[in-house]
């Protein structure tokens, strides 16, 4: 699944390259056998085009066993193996350690967002980008 929707809260427009990263996806996706849902418009109360990620079940419901989310902002290698493959159960992500002061922005947006997250603090070898994010339905 991946988010593309132009947000009129961003500072920039990003649909001069949804066209690529959709078709890297979807190349990508037909190849390994896999469904690809492009979520294209906002949520009524969804704020943040950003935040539909967390909104997975609703779009798909539970009739899948893995799941990946990947941003607009990604591609994929046209010849990567299937990831799907990669893992059992495990939530998978990328480390993300490029930058310390990201992070505490990011998890202070969460933590201020979701009650849940309040007292979580995730450490440098644990945090993960969330652009690209794979998982089981459980």
């Amino acid at each position: 699944m991946m988010v593309a929707i132009e947000d009129e809260l961003s500072k920039h427009s990003h649909k001069t390259y949804f066209q690529h990263t959709i078709s890297s996806w979807e190349y990508y996706c037909e190849k390994n056998k896999s469904d690809f849902y492009v979520i294209k418009s906002k949520l009524p109360n969804v704020k943040y085009s950003v935040w539909h990620k967390e909104f997975v079940f609703d779009f798909v419901g539970d009739k899948y066993d893995k799941i990946g989310i990947v941003d607009f902002d990604t591609m994929v290698k046209w010849n990567a193996p299937n990831i799907f493959d990669l893992y059992d159960d495990e939530f998978v992500g990328v480390l993300d350690q490029s930058s310390i002061n990201w992070m505490n922005i990011s998890q202070t947006a969460y933590r201020n967002a979701f009650s849940q997250f309040k007292n979580t603090h995730v450490g440098l070898s644990e945090h993960i980008n969330g652009g690209v994010l794979f998982f089981t339905k459980n």
